[in-house]
């Protein structure tokens, strides 16, 4: 069991962990690294009872690729294997059980094979030892307001040569190969409800950069390491309680940390601050217009063929962007007005092309015939 609600006393230890501004040491923010521990495992629901009461359930973390959660489910299964917890095959205590990818040009079908290296045969390559092949077919989405068709599982324990003939969803399993079967569905099930660090590590970033958690800006194209501002301290307090107490690992034992380094308020730091951020916000602005060129350049004239819908979401993007600059007035300066330029340029001609578009549907529809009205 682990605890789903965040502990008070935590919270106030943070407090005096994060370091406050002081008149002799005025801080401009923090520079924020987050490192999950590896073991960090936790479900949706619980992770909704701990991120709730601490603010940061407006965003969830993205759930694991299909593909990602069968070798999960596989990988614990060999686990159970190995320890005798599952009989249903016979690993050589001597060697590793490893996974392997089989490639298939069908992007809706995965195909693992089980393998295994003898390490005392390690100088003489891998010495294939099982014949278990595990298909994983994705489900198909569903009808509108319908949920998606559940995956079809497989396991097959014949012979290698002859994988590429079977048709997983006609394939009749034996007894042997039904347990399989049925081990590996449990740890999908399983899996298929569960975050690991992977997910949360993504999720962890996209708290710290969202507008109205703590606004923070990458300080790095490779993410990973961010600016807080000083004014969101009691957001970046919560966050550490959730990284550093709240999340739980399958070892009991939790490494993750919330490095925060406070940086002081003085000309050198705010002009070093002030180039990253400008930086940051430099590069979401060209991503913008790298995005839109080619859809200036293929509705010049009167031929406008764009979908309004698509422009609508460029806009409120790039409005939200703008909102974020207001926030970092203080950092960027004069800086600032060059990006606010070039945002309003997208903006207007975005605004331009639903225009152009909507002009070029009311002509058409004027010169149609009476038929093809």
């Amino acid at each position: 069991m682990y605890q789903v609600m965040p502990d008070e006393n935590n919270l106030e230890a943070n407090l005096k962990e994060v370091m406050e501004a002081t008149p002799q040491f005025p801080l401009l923010g923090y520079t924020v690294i987050a490192t999950l521990d590896s073991a960090v495992e936790i479900s949706h629901v619980d992770l909704l009872a701990i991120a709730t009461p601490l603010g940061f359930a407006v965003i969830t973390p993205p759930q694991a690729e299909p593909a990602k959660i069968i070798q999960r489910a596989m990988t614990a299964f060999l686990k159970d294997v190995k320890s005798g917890e599952n009989d249903a095959i016979t690993l050589d205590d001597e060697g590793k059980a490893l996974l392997r990818k089989i490639k298939t040009p069908d992007k809706d079908r995965v195909i693992f094979a089980l393998v295994q290296e003898k390490t005392l045969l390690e100088h003489l390559g891998l010495d294939y030892l099982t014949d278990l092949r595990v298909f994983f077919l994705k489900g198909k989405p569903g009808k509108p307001g319908e949920p998606e068709e559940p995956p079809t599982l497989v396991a097959t324990m014949g012979d290698p040569k002859l994988v590429g003939k079977i048709d997983p969803l006609t394939y009749s399993a034996n007894t042997q190969e039904e347990e399989i079967r049925t081990g590996i569905q449990r740890w999908y099930d399983y899996y298929s409800q569960i975050y690991k660090s992977d997910e949360l590590s993504r999720w962890i970033n996209a708290i710290i950069e969202h507008i109205d958690l703590l606004a923070g800006k990458r300080m790095r194209d490779a993410g990973g390491v961010h600016f807080v501002r000083y004014d969101k301290r009691p957001e970046l307090i919560r966050l550490k309680q959730l990284i550093e107490k709240d999340l739980p690992t399958t070892t009991g034992m939790n490494t993750s940390r919330l490095i925060h380094i406070p940086i002081i308020s003085e000309p050198h730091s705010q002009a070093q601050v002030s180039i990253t951020t400008h930086d940051a916000f430099l590069q979401k602005l060209e991503a913008f217009e790298k995005n839109m060129a080619p859809i200036i350049t293929a509705n010049t004239g009167s031929n406008v063929s764009i979908k309004p819908k698509w422009m609508e979401e460029r806009i409120t993007q790039y409005t939200q962007l703008q909102d974020e600059l207001k926030l970092y007035d203080m950092l960027l300066g004069a800086r600032r007005k060059e990006i606010e330029e070039r945002l309003g340029r997208l903006s207007e001609t975005a605004k331009g092309l639903i225009s152009a578009y909507s002009r070029a549907k009311a002509e058409k529809k004027t010169q149609a015939t009476p038929e093809e009205k």
